[in-house]
C-alpha cells in the first residue's frame, strides 16, 4: 500500500521516498520536513519500510512526536520523461490536520485547498529545497477552505 501522510494515535507519520519507473523515464520524490518557527529541517524519527510508487527505489514511513507549534511538511514531486517537475506541498499542523495544499507545475505554486495565510510557509519550504518557481498565487477559494479562520 502507498504511504499516505495521517496521525495514528499520538503519532503523525509522513512518507519519505525516492523512486522511478524501470526504465527510468518517470521519477518519484517525497519529502517530510518540520517547520519550527521560521526554521526549515529535515524530519528525522524511527522509519518503516513501506512500498514505493514506482519499480527501482524505495520508500520509509516516518513516525514522529508532534510537538506544539511546530508544522509537519510533505512534498511530493514527480518527473515526467519531458524532465517537467510537478507535485504538491501540503503542510500539517502539530493535531495532523492539513492547513494547506499548494500544487506545484510549470514553475507556478497554487492553492490547491486550505488558507491562503499559510502561504508563506509554502514558498519558504520552496526556497529550503531550491525549487525554483516564478509566480504563486494564493487566492482563497471559499468552497475549498478546510479550516475557516
Amino acid at each position: 500500500m502507498l504511504c499516505k501522510p495521517h496521525r495514528k494515535d499520538r503519532v503523525l507519520i509522513l512518507c519519505e521516498e525516492r523512486s522511478e519507473s524501470r526504465r527510468g523515464l518517470h521519477k518519484m520524490r517525497r519529502i517530510p520536513l518540520v517547520i519550527r518557527g521560521e526554521k526549515v529541517m529535515v524530519a528525522d524519527g524511527s522509519r518503516s519500510s513501506t512500498h514505493s510508487l514506482y519499480a527501482v527505489g524505495k520508500a520509509n514511513e516516518i513516525s514522529l512526536e508532534p510537538r506544539d507549534g511546530e508544522l509537519y511538511v510533505q512534498v511530493d514531486l514527480v518527473m515526467n520523461p519531458k524532465r517537467r517537475v510537478k507535485g504538491f506541498i501540503e503542510i500539517y499542523d502539530d493535531k495532523g490536520r492539513l492547513l494547506i495544499r499548494a500544487k506545484y507545475e510549470k514553475l507556478k505554486l497554487r492553492l490547491s485547498m486550505g488558507n491562503p495565510r499559510y502561504g508563506r510557509f509554502v514558498e519558504l519550504v520552496a526556497r529550503f529545497l531550491n525549487i525554483p518557481y516564478k509566480n504563486v498565487n494564493w487566492r482563497a477559494h471559499t468552497a475549498r477552505d478546510i479550516i475557516s479562520s
